[in-house]
């Protein structure tokens, strides 16, 4: 190590000091500053006040090296460092191990500075002296294993009671685009603070290129499970201003954390805000499930439900009804299914109500309003009488409700009329 030492030291300049005699009513610190100011060796200094028979403050020494190592003479700060060992000027702390592993590693690298680690006395190997290690091997996806082998150590040996290897893991993560490891990270950092969370998380945006849906959505749900409903809402106010696209688990989420504190009305203005509504949910709402829907908690698809249901939005929370149980997504209970009862009563009489008045001003010209209906009505005597209304408002069939029409006649198992549907659509 010294051998090294003295061949890297031979590229730092050193001036001469002014003679012993001349410093002999100056303290050390005054003497190590002036040292400091004007770029030149310390140990000279520390081994002059030693020969004049005064005592050392290891706090002195300390500071020095921190001061040598944030002034990027780092060569200077590990001599130091190593000297204040060999002297004995005091028992070594674990913070002391630590820098001296951080010096090793920038002067004279990682190699060295692992062999260095071997020879720290388990006692000594607090967490600071395992964060240090950690660092060093997060700064490259080469020592990924290395990192990911120091972590579940300290984690084991209960070392992770501080966000610094959390940072310096989800940073090497955040490189690798590694969103899944970055997740599990967060997660347990749930028995931690806010305020950690939130600094992790703002550390996270800083070394990515962009955040995705992904990403918000798992920091509302961990802040909303650790009760910070006004966190929550920051970070979705964010997500809402940004261009990404429309996910609908994101409100949905915030909703049913309104919902499970009893903020009913902040739930459903929520859902019935102008964005979410005209903007983003002005779109039908099975692509969206289709997209969706399979990484939806039960929980929060229920509550969908319970949202578009509460703005008025029947015939949409119907549909997800629907899926759900098409889906098998859950399991249903005897209230899902009078809550259904409930919307197809909704939604059929509105859409009952709606078809009436536009056969009195005669607007049933089109099938698209037929199409409507067909989706209500699945048995074959309210087909046939829309059928029989298009063919006296001479309405032709489109794609659409020719698919509608064989579905339904094929779920009865209906050929004849299959066969006779088929013709009057293709004469």
């Amino acid at each position: 190590m010294m051998r090294i030492l003295a061949q890297h030291a031979k590229h730092y300049r050193i001036r001469t000091f002014r003679t012993l005699s001349s410093w002999a009513n100056q303290t050390l610190q005054h003497r190590l500053t002036e040292a400091l100011d004007q770029n030149a060796k310390i140990i000279p200094v520390l081994q002059q006040w030693r020969q004049q028979g005064n005592q050392i403050d290891p706090s002195h020494v300390r500071v020095i090296i921190k001061k040598l190592r944030d002034s990027d003479q780092s060569l200077q700060a590990l001599q130091v460092s190593e000297w204040m060992s060999k002297e004995k000027i005091c028992s070594l702390t674990p913070e002391d191990f630590a820098a001296r592993f951080c010096l090793i590693d920038n002067v004279v690298g990682l190699e060295e500075a692992e062999t260095f680690f071997e020879s720290i006395p388990n006692s000594a190997r607090d967490e600071s002296v395992y964060t240090s290690l950690l660092s060093s091997y997060t700064r490259s996806d080469k020592t990924m294993s290395k990192a990911e082998a120091t972590f579940k150590t300290m984690r084991e040996l209960g070392l992770l009671t501080s966000p610094s290897p959390y940072n310096a893991m989800i940073s090497l993560y955040s490189a690798l685009k590694n969103r899944d490891k970055v997740d599990e990270l967060l997660r347990e950092m749930q028995a931690g603070k806010i305020e950690e969370v939130l600094r992790i998380w703002n550390l996270y945006m800083r070394s990515t290129e962009q955040c995705d849906n992904n990403d918000y959505l798992k920091v509302i749900r961990l802040l909303l499970k650790l009760d910070d409903i006004f966190g929550a809402e920051e970070i979705y106010k964010v997500w809402e201003s940004l261009p990404l696209e429309f996910d609908i688990r994101i409100p949905t989420t915030l909703a049913s954390g309104y919902r499970k504190r009893g903020m009913v009305d902040e739930a459903d203005k929520l859902m019935n805000s102008r964005i979410i509504k005209y903007r983003r949910m002005n779109k039908p709402i099975n692509p969206l499930l289709d997209q969706w829907g399979s990484r939806m908690r039960m929980s929060e698809l229920k509550c969908l439900i319970k949202n578009l249901h509460d703005s008025n939005q029947f015939s949409k929370a119907l549909q997800v009804s629907e899926w759900m149980d098409e889906k098998r997504a859950c399991s249903f209970y005897p209230e899902d299914y009078a809550a259904r009862l409930h919307m197809v009563e909704v939604v059929l009489g509105k859409a009952m109500e709606t078809f009436e008045k536009m056969r009195e001003l005669g607007f049933l010209m089109k099938p698209s309003p037929f199409n409507s209906m067909l989706s209500f009505h699945t048995q074959e005597n309210m087909v046939e009488e829309l059928l029989r209304e298009m063919e006296e408002n001479n309405v032709a069939p489109d794609s659409l409700m020719v698919n509608k029409v064989l579905r339904i006649y094929a779920a009865e198992t209906n050929v004849e009329a299959m066969e006779t549907f088929m013709k009057m659509w293709s004469g």
